[in-house]
């Protein structure tokens, strides 16, 4: 009876346990349409993406929420790749992180549709992680309606596979539009557009997008993750260095009940001197694509960490452009 009393009372303290304070302001415009300082023949798997961990969070408790802002306010911060999680419930689709739900995922879909409209320089990517609750088919004919493939979402040609397709896409090709990857463990609906993504341990063959996860890893010091989960990432996907790749880089709580907040600000100087770190190192260079974090509206330093990695990949910004995109994301 004491060990259910006491389980009772750690639920409610997480149930109940405020979050951040959300962040909703407009930066530097030049955040907004970062992609159009990129030449169009550039891979997107070439690009440095900033990325968002569990991205619709906000609002919700301090232990589950990793971002304190709305998905529409990344996007203004230069935010481009979102984990993106949905659950199905009596009142509709939401969004959650463990045994929490959070804000209706058509919010979620309205506010990149409206970035897209009034930005068609850039390209958005919508990783469907995880679904709960069934929601894989309402969660499609939600996307399907509200994005459209012959609107705002790339589809694979005819003539590729999602992996090929992945591989080689430009961003000429996806200005405008979205990328949609889909869990491949996950009930997939037939569809010219959704990019097969694999799982934590990337044990399926031929997925367009690889994303590693190992989750004691994230559970240990940011010292000790930086140095043993990060390596071992970079090494996976080196062995098949094909599609898109996301690096993630966030921490995750030890307990149940660990403010996520708390861990991001114990990592943040460890991670950041590691991203910027990159940039000295080819073969690490050559492999970035998607790097994922918590809590990116914190600062917008840490977005310009990531973006600044892009001036260091050859022939992705014309030398007319290099001036402005350089002292855009200089600290």
């Amino acid at each position: 009876m004491k060990t259910r009393f006491l389980a009772v009372i750690a639920g409610l303290i997480f149930l109940t346990a405020c979050g951040q304070s959300i962040i909703d302001e407009t930066p530097d415009p030049f955040f907004s349409q970062w992609m159009s300082f990129l030449s169009d023949e550039t891979a997107i798997r070439n690009i440095v993406i900033p990325g968002s961990h569990d991205a619709g969070s906000v609002t919700m408790p301090s232990a589950a929420e990793t971002q304190n802002s709305y998905i529409r306010t990344q996007l203004l911060y230069g935010v481009r790749y979102f984990d993106i999680r949905v659950q199905k419930k009596a009142r509709g689709l939401v969004i959650f992180h463990g045994p929490v739900s959070g804000q209706p995922f058509a919010d979620v879909l309205e506010s990149v549709k409206t970035f897209l409209e009034a930005h068609p320089s850039e390209t958005v990517i919508l990783d469907f992680q995880h679904f709960k609750g069934g929601s894989e088919a309402d969660t499609f004919a939600a996307v399907s309606q509200t994005l459209g493939p012959d609107r705002f979402i790339v589809t694979i040609p005819d003539d590729m596979t999602p992996l090929e397709a992945a591989d080689t896409l430009t961003l000429g090709e996806c200005r405008g539009k979205a990328l949609i990857f889909w869990g491949k463990d996950y009930e997939t609906p037939e569809s010219d557009f959704l990019f097969p993504r694999n799982n934590d341990d990337g044990s399926h063959d031929n997925c367009a997008l690889e994303s590693y996860y190992v989750g004691e890893l994230h559970r240990k010091s940011s010292e000790v993750f930086i140095r043993s989960a990060l390596p071992q990432y970079y090494g996976r996907f080196e062995k098949k260095n094909k599609g898109l790749f996301v690096l993630q880089c966030q921490l995750t709580g030890k307990t149940l009940l660990s403010s996520i907040a708390r861990r991001e600000q114990e990592h943040d100087a460890g991670i950041t001197a590691y991203i910027r770190g990159i940039a000295d190192d080819e073969q690490r260079l050559n492999l970035t694509n998607i790097i994922m974090r918590d809590f990116l509206t914190d600062d917008i330093r840490k977005v310009k960490t990531i973006l600044e990695l892009n001036l260091h990949k050859a022939n992705l910004i014309p030398e007319s452009s290099r001036p402005t995109f350089a002292a855009a994301v200089s600290h």
